[in-house]
């Protein structure tokens, strides 16, 4: 039984016409919103205006005020069309009574009680017409036995969250073409990674399929912390969907996962696949996973995204951005006059705006949030916005929030996103303490647990460990406000306390054409130098070098060290160096005490010679290098096809040649590795991975000058499997786009004045 709370008055529109033309056997004609038609659905047969539908919402209103309008406003404008007949739909519950009551006051033109359909014959229609009931979407995910299903099924237990909660989350919902080629994926392969940029909607989307699956049967396992989550509680017996929301972190610096991690979740993936009653979701930013992709070797080697669902605006159709909107302006109540002002202007203009976001459309359309105090500037502010999302924020960051509160995001602002709430208590510590000093402002020991208190579920979100924006563009804004005050920038630089945090302070500088570092050189190099081997933990800050090899900085000296030699390339400042030569040229005694293998010294030994900083290390350092790459080889322990590259680079860069022995003793390590390692991949996943694989495994051939033509072929081989299996999959991406005229649409945001 549904109550239709949740539709909006054009929703339920929509719904009454499929199952009047259902019940009544011919199509019907809608009209665009006026204020005297008095029409909301027609059939003309022999005559006009044969037959008049009028559609009353009124679910959250009661019987007396559907009856005074139906006799104030609609009955004069029936009694001027003069319809043979005249049908009323209403979503509210009538008793026998009432409907007799309502036939009385429209008769002669509703010629029984059978015209005045309510909430029963509405459920009555939708149990003889299932395909009407699945075709809208909104009436099952909003059901009471959905939500029951919900709340039992253990994906809110760990928050408290209310059936009511889940409601006006689902309110606001518009499917969209994403939704149905996930779950062709998700029926062919029982897995999908959705992933896309920041506020395209992945979670909801995500938890729609989740929706989906539970009203099947299945049991929903939802994965909090790491995969072995999934290991502890997997059946192949039951029927399971798993989720594992943003696997890896809004980290937006970094893509490093937790030890094994990565294995652990291609294994969980393949038992997936063999087994039709798991199911597995996964969601990231779509350029987090390439990172991850670029920068892991077992993500690098695995099908792990070859068939992901990428969520993008383009999935969101014309009509889908404008029921979104429509959604949060009928949903959220807005006040009459700032309706008026939108339709008095181009709607469209919205829907149709190159920065259009759902996440940002919702900030925007709320009467608790952003909406300006004049309603007469109500179009032009969310325009306004549109045009420069970062400033959404900076009104209440201005004038809402504490000082504090400003500190503890000009702290988060130079962090890795996901950094543990300890670090950044600590940092705080630094930081606003000496602003308070400089600024003669009273100083508390309280002030981080005030600030937290104050931005959590606003500017910020935090669980137990980690502290995070609680949208993107916070972050942006911060970015550009920090900029705007160099002041800000300086202090961050003299308070820094880990050399992540000198990381995305570079960062930020380097989005501002290094404006920052420039002005203050003195603070940022100080602080390189006083944290390069501090050992304050943040989680996974990353800086990547664009090139053939890609690499992520973490907590390595290697790492680290690349950093260096990349603000030196930047910068040319001498102070650094002086202190890269130093630290190259004592290779053998500083670094053979670190665990650092040979893809971490070949993308050193890569940026040196692709930046032009050849003259920074000595012969010294590049022969302990040599020595050390090659006691690893013939050691034959876990030795993998990249480690040979090493020896490329250190060639090409003119860094030094290895003996004719050396290299032929190395050859014959080379042709077993890849001959055993080309066959351990079962799933390469796409072409674009074999052509890179096949990129190294060429150039360490002719290297080496080993015949590895067998290999070559082998790899063309499996591009043709998985051309045939792409062919198979692309069907599920066909879906069928409601096709709606800009009239139409506009018509759709007319029925909001009344």
């Amino acid at each position: 039984m549904y109550d239709f709370k949740l539709l909006s008055d054009y929703d339920f529109e929509i719904l009454s016409k499929d199952l009047l033309e259902k019940k009544l056997g011919y199509d019907l004609e809608s009209f665009a919103k006026g204020r005297d038609n008095g029409i909301d659905l027609r059939y003309s047969g022999v005559q006009k205006n044969e037959l008049i539908i009028q559609c009353k919402h009124y679910a959250n209103s009661s019987f007396s005020s559907l009856k005074s309008n139906l006799i104030n406003a609609e009955l004069p404008k029936i009694k001027k069309l003069n319809p043979t007949r005249y049908i009323v739909v209403t979503s509210l519950a009538l008793t026998p009574n009432k409907k007799d009551e309502l036939q009385r006051i429209l008769s002669p033109y509703c010629k029984n009680t059978g015209d005045i359909i309510g909430m029963n014959e509405l459920n009555d229609l939708l149990r003889k017409n299932k395909d009407v009931e699945i075709r809208h979407y909104k009436l099952w995910l909003t059901s009471s036995a959905v939500l029951d299903k919900i709340l039992n099924s253990g994906v809110y237990t760990r928050s408290e969250i209310t059936k009511n909660q889940i409601q006006e989350k689902l309110k606001f919902y518009v499917q969209n073409k994403a939704f149905f080629r996930a779950i062709g994926i998700l029926n062919e392969l029982n897995y999908c990674i959705v992933s896309g940029v920041p506020g395209i909607g992945k979670s909801t989307l995500a938890e729609m399929l989740l929706i989906r699956f539970l009203d099947d049967g299945f049991e929903i396992i939802k994965i909090a912390q790491n995969i072995r989550e999934a290991y502890d509680v997997y059946d192949s017996r039951k029927k399971q969907i798993f989720y594992y929301d943003d696997f890896l972190g809004q980290i937006g610096r970094d893509t490093k996962i937790n030890k094994n991690e990565d294995s652990d979740i291609l294994e969980f993936l393949k038992c997936v696949r063999k087994n039709s009653n798991s199911k597995f979701i996964l969601t990231t930013r779509e350029y987090i996973l390439n990172q991850a992709k670029a920068t892991n070797e077992h993500l690098y080697h695995s099908d792990f995204d070859a068939k992901k669902c990428v969520l993008l605006l383009s999935d969101y159709t014309k009509l889908d951005r404008a029921k979104i909107l429509y959604n949060h302006i009928f949903f959220n109540n807005l006040p009459k006059k700032y309706i008026d002002n939108l339709l008095k202007n181009d709607i469209l203009k919205i829907v149709n705006h190159k920065n259009y976001n759902p996440r940002i459309i919702g900030l925007l359309v709320n009467p608790n949030s952003l909406l300006p105090e004049d309603p007469q500037v109500f179009f032009k502010s969310i325009i306004n916005n549109l045009d420069n999302p970062t400033e959404i924020w900076r009104f209440a960051f201005e004038k809402h929030i504490s000082k504090e509160a400003q500190d503890m995001l000009f702290i988060l602002a130079s962090l890795p996103l996901d950094s543990s709430i300890e670090t950044a208590s600590i940092i705080f510590k630094a930081y606003h303490s000496a602003k308070s000093r400089i600024y003669q402002n009273c100083y508390n020991e309280n002030d981080f647990k005030n600030a937290i208190k104050e931005l959590d579920g606003n500017f910020i979100l935090t669980d137990d460990k980690a502290i995070n924006f609680n949208n993107p563009s916070i972050n942006d804004f911060l970015d550009n406000y920090i900029a705007e005050n160099g002041a800000e920038f300086e202090l961050l630089c003299e308070t820094a306390m880990a050399f992540a945090q000198c990381v995305s302070l570079y960062n930020l500088s380097a989005r501002k054409n290094h404006s920052l570092i420039k002005k203050f050189s003195t603070a940022f190099i100080n602080a390189l130098f006083r944290n390069f081997y501090s050992e304050l933990s943040i989680k996974n800050p990353i800086w990547r070098f664009n090139s053939i090899w890609k690499l992520n900085y973490d907590e390595s000296i290697i790492d680290r060290l690349i950093f260096l030699l990349r603000v030196n390339k930047d910068l040319k400042n001498n102070l650094i160096s002086d202190y890269i030569k130093n630290l190259l040229n004592n290779l053998p005694n500083n670094f053979f005490t670190w665990d650092v293998s040979l893809e971490e010294y070949a993308g050193l030994l890569n940026y040196i010679y692709l930046s032009k900083q050849n003259n920074l290390i000595s012969s010294d350092g590049i022969n302990a290098i040599i020595n050390y790459a090659i006691s690893v080889i013939r050691k034959d322990y876990e030795v993998v096809i990249k480690d040979f590259i090493i020896f490329t680079i250190i060639e090409k860069g003119s860094f030094s040649t290895l003996s004719k022995e050396l290299k032929t003793e190395m050859a014959k390590h080379f042709y077993k590795v890849q001959e055993e390692e080309v066959e351990s991949f079962l799933d390469w996943g796409s072409n674009e991975l074999i052509d890179d694989y096949k990129g190294d495994i060429e150039n360490l051939g002719q290297y080496f000058c080993v015949d590895i033509k067998t290999t070559l072929e082998y790899l063309d081989g499996q591009k043709s499997d998985i051309d045939e299996e792409d062919s198979i999959c692309a069907s599920t991406d066909v879906v069928q786009e409601e096709q709606v005229s800009d009239a139409d649409m506009k018509n759709m945001f007319e029925s909001l004045r009344h």
